[in-house]
């Protein structure tokens, strides 16, 4: 029986064949510079079959989201504080002055360690930021512009067209308020260095992303944009902040050095990759013997970290939370055998070539 990721590259498949022969037959029939009335009706005919096919894939992608999506929260984070929008650089305590800053031990003022997923399922997008902030930090500085003479910032994403299918540029501009809870601590992307670069780039995805109309079955209790961040792959992060495609590899479809291969590749090119662990068990219900063996290891179910460094035996991940308090919690950086990486991760998100 197909699983549900064959049945979605199938329908793909079956797509991008039926326009191609779209094509070859649109031009077949135009060849004399007329389209008769009987030529029309079949192109008409065949342009109604993709239509239903793909409206058939968007509906096996959403059934696949809902299932199994990476929306792992920061268990770290308090809970019970709905929280108030307050201009984060006028606060007297844990005051956030800069958009930007020099990261703890390094001398760029992007950099991945800047990257702290707060009390929202948006580990995916937090994972992108990181993964684009390792492989090319003034790519995303170049994103935001600002503060103007209001206390305003400009910030693009390539977040225009149907399904975030065409990649356009869009701005938009935001100000520094963000929900923080009772000791002014930001609630969902945290400051680096006092620092607001990755807020501000997760506020103004949500801000984008309020009106989009396809993803209205994954909600939360928020209505201010940041509902429609919960859940997602890397994939949608990485084509968001860098404007470039970008693809979602399977593992288990994938040979040991085909995964290397991707890996290293991505890593020597300084392309954004990012990677997902298997999903946690369905509410109710207890672990299995993988998810508690992954577990075991400190790895975070239903997640996405993204990779720092790769020998060809031993992969390092961060984990977006950031959260680490002893080297190996599972909360920060964490390094596994390529044995368990294959065996406890199930998909590899990573900008094209």
């Amino acid at each position: 029986m197909a699983t549900q990721s064959e049945k979605i590259q199938k329908l793909q498949d079956e797509i991008k064949s039926y326009k191609e022969t779209l094509i070859k037959y649109g031009d077949m029939f135009n060849a004399d510079g007329v389209i008769e009335e009987h030529e029309q009706k079949k192109l008409d005919q065949m342009q109604s079959i993709i239509q239903k096919v793909e409206k058939k894939l968007v509906a096996l992608k959403e059934k696949a989201e809902k299932k199994s999506v990476n929306n792992s929260v920061n268990p770290d984070i308090e809970k019970g504080d709905k929280g108030v929008y307050k201009d984060v650089t006028k606060q007297k305590l844990n005051q956030i002055i800069n958009v930007f800053t020099k990261g703890k031990g390094d001398a760029t003022d992007v950099h991945w360690n800047d990257v702290s997923q707060g009390a929202l399922g948006d580990c995916y997008f937090m994972a992108a930021i990181g993964a684009v902030a390792k492989a090319n930090p003034a790519a995303l500085k170049k994103l935001i512009k600002g503060p103007d003479s209001k206390g305003n910032y400009e910030v693009t994403m390539y977040i225009d067209g149907a399904l975030f299918s065409s990649r356009k540029a869009k701005k938009v501009t935001i100000t520094p308020e963000f929900l923080v809870d009772k000791n002014g601590n930001p609630i969902y992307a945290k400051a680096g260095d006092v620092e607001m670069w990755v807020m501000l780039l997760e506020k103004a995805y949500a801000i984008l992303r309020k009106e989009e109309k396809y993803w209205d079955l994954r909600v939360s209790g928020l209505d201010d944009g940041y509902n429609k961040l919960k859940g997602g792959f890397g994939e949608e992060g990485i084509e968001v902040l860098t404007g470039k495609e970008a693809s979602t590899l399977w593992i288990k479809n994938l040979s040991d050095e085909k995964i290397k291969s991707v890996i290293t590749s991505a890593l020597k090119d300084k392309r954004p990759i990012t990677t997902g662990t298997i999903p946690g068990p369905d509410k109710g219900k207890k672990a299995d013997k993988k998810q508690i063996a992954a577990q075991g290891l400190n790895i975070v179910l239903g997640h996405e970290y993204f990779v720092l460094a790769f020998d060809g035996s031993n992969i390092t991940l961060q984990n977006p939370w950031n959260a680490e308090v002893v080297d190996g919690d599972g909360r920060g950086d964490i390094t596994l055998s390529f044995a368990n990486y294959k065996k406890y991760y199930r998909n590899i998100c990573v900008q094209d070539k």
